[in-house]
């Protein structure tokens, strides 16, 4: 197999790359294995894979050492020995969102039965007159699911790409009740005392400052109201994965990343006005996280 081009650039073969692998730094070698640690969410592998898919194209390719993109090719990229420039993710998440939606969309649920348990706990909460609110909903899934308990169901997510996804499943499923609206938590349309439920799945490690979220979060709610959350807390998995997510999110590989434990995520709420109602893990496996009920006091 010959050379093959990338937006107009020639790039060696994969033999040719494997030729170079025996130059390759034994300090990335040992790396390799922290790529496989279990301790790693399915959210947090997206992340990572999409910095490899953006890495992977156009100038970025030419400024690696020919061993180095054989590497990148293979494995996900968490410690660096070149220096990039123009890194867009710190800045604009949303294009790290764009970039990986279609594989995100493409995704299984990693744990079938645990999240159907979920949404039926979620369930036992609703009512038909209830109004809800997914923060970071991106393709969708959990508004869907709960659009037939419920009077309205709102997704806000700053991905278009992922929105897009999200429009036209809602669509094969024919659900009038649901709208996608790309936005922030903090778009005035968002009125207070307006959601009798709010959901953020996921999302929460993105954020900066938690106790201004969980402050708007309690705003929207509506008197007795319920905030649902599930967040990847990094601050609870190894130091070697904590370590390596802050050099990725310093050199502008991800966006920004939020360390977060449960322990502080309950006093955050606490601190809030939220009073903790339920703290379930669905999923028996080793790096599944907590589901947090708290009711807005």
């Amino acid at each position: 197999m010959g050379d093959f081009s990338c937006h107009g650039r020639s790039i060696p073969s994969a033999e040719v790359q494997d030729q170079q692998m025996c130059k390759h730094d034994r300090g990335l070698d040992r790396n390799r294995d922290y790529c496989d640690d279990q301790s790693f969410s399915r959210s947090g592998q997206h992340f990572l894979y999409g910095c490899r898919d953006y890495l992977t194209s156009g100038n970025h390719w030419d400024r690696m050492a020919v061993e180095d993109r054989a590497y990148l090719r293979d494995q996900i990229p968490l410690t660096l020995n070149f220096h990039l420039n123009n890194m867009l993710f710190k800045k604009s998440p949303e294009k790290f969102w764009n970039l990986i939606s279609s594989r995100y969309a493409a995704s299984p649920i990693s744990d079938r039965s645990a999240y159907e348990t979920k949404i039926e706990k979620v369930k036992t909460y609703l009512s038909p007159e209830d109004v809800v609110l997914d923060i970071g909903c991106g393709t969708g899934t959990q508004c869907d699911d709960l659009a037939g308990n419920v009077k309205q169901v709102t997704g806000i997510d700053i991905s278009s790409k992922l929105l897009a996804i999200a429009e036209q499943r809602k669509a094969e499923r024919k659900l009038d009740n649901v709208e996608f609206i790309k936005t922030s938590l903090y778009d005035e349309r968002l009125k207070a005392d307006g959601f009798d439920l709010v959901m953020a799945f996921f999302v929460l490690h993105f954020i900066e400052d938690t106790d201004a979220v969980f402050k708007r979060i309690h705003d929207l709610l509506k008197p007795g109201g319920l905030f649902i959350s599930e967040t990847a807390c990094l601050g609870e998995q190894s130091k070697i994965a904590g370590m390596l997510l802050r050099f990725a999110v310093h050199l502008g590989l991800l966006p920004k990343i939020n360390l977060l434990t449960t322990r502080q995520l309950v006093q955050a709420l606490e601190k809030s006005g939220f009073q903790l109602v339920d703290k379930i893990k669905f999923s028996e496996n080793s790096d599944a996280e907590y589901t947090l009920f708290a009711r807005k006091a």
